[in-house]
């Protein structure tokens, strides 16, 4: 296993004469602020939600107050009650924000939760005088809570895996490892490595671009390679052309981290879809697909032969 640290990912060399036979996939491990604690970013063989747990209380002393909570790095939400009844709280919580955050009673407990999974999923409560009230505060550094992958598949024949962080610190350790998913076997750890990578420009100027892949029946198309070739910079801060190359993980998804305002060509190896596409220079993540990231002409191009067909003729 050899680990090179790059600007958009980490760029993992692992032949399949290092795990076949022994193991099936890989996994990760992230010291944030390089605290020396580390926690697992992939885990088994789901994806999990980012989340915390309020409590259980007869009552909760929230009346008149309000949660201010930031979700999967960008998307703010205020949440209001009216109420110190547990089941009015978790209806509050339940409807502050249904498409991105949700909450459930688990034995007792309030567990808040986000609706995304993986990750690129993430909770922290960034303030809001109800914060006391549900055993969690506002502290700074104020904790935050981060989904997980499951441990990311190995295919034979490929030997070159990215691997992305949307939420990339450069003061963030990463370690990896072989692991087997049938029988819970794991690999010695790679050395650690910072999560600052070479001539990194700031994260700011950074936005994460993903796409998620299906087949007809709603099934994920997995280990599907993608390219991004950069076909300019308008801001002169790389040497174009470049190329990034990713698999789409088990639920059919892949993510690069790009420059913002950058020039690209998509394509999806295999199938002959191709679009031009420009990095937008607003947000944290957006979607390869959308329209709006499209440069006109925006047809995707499908390669197909070039049939010759004989003029129909009346008998």
């Amino acid at each position: 296993m050899r680990v090179y640290p790059g600007v958009a990912s980490f760029s993992l060399y692992l032949p399949t004469s290092d795990w076949e036979g022994r193991y099936n996939a890989y996994g990760v491990e992230v010291s944030r602020g390089n605290s020396g604690v580390y926690e697992p970013m992939t885990v088994g063989v789901t994806y999990s939600q980012a989340s915390f747990q309020i409590p259980e209380l007869v009552q909760y002393d929230v009346a008149g107050r309000n949660l201010e909570l930031l979700v999967n790095g960008s998307q703010e939400v205020t949440v209001s009650f009216t109420s110190p009844d547990p089941a009015d709280v978790l209806a509050a919580l339940v409807g502050a924000a249904p498409s991105i955050m949700t909450a459930e009673n688990v034995d007792g407990s309030i567990v808040v939760s986000t609706v995304s999974t993986g990750i690129g999923s993430s909770l922290q409560i960034v303030g809001g005088d109800a914060a006391p009230a549900l055993y969690h505060d506002t502290t700074v550094p104020t904790k935050v809570f981060y989904g997980t992958d499951a441990h990311r598949p190995l295919t034979a024949g490929v030997q070159t895996y990215q691997f992305v962080d949307p939420f990339r610190s450069d003061t963030n350790v990463y370690r990896f490892y072989y692991f087997n998913t049938l029988t819970s076997a794991r690999g010695p750890l790679s050395p650690d490595y910072s999560g600052r990578a070479s001539y990194k420009r700031p994260r700011e100027e950074m936005i994460v671009g993903s796409l998620e892949l299906l087949d007809s029946q709603g099934r994920p198309r997995t280990n599907k390679e993608v390219l991004v070739y950069v076909d300019r910079d308008p801001s002169n801060r790389i040497i174009t052309p470049d190329k990034v190359q990713a698999w789409t993980d088990d639920t059919g998804t892949v993510s690069f981290l790009l420059l913002r305002g950058l020039e690209c060509t998509l394509s999806i190896v295999g199938t002959g879809l191709m679009r031009k596409i420009r990095v937008p220079a607003e947000g944290e993540t957006f979607n390869l697909l959308a329209p709006e990231v499209g440069v006109e002409p925006d047809n995707f191009q499908v390669q197909v032969p070039n049939i010759q067909v004989g003029a129909r003729r009346t008998l």
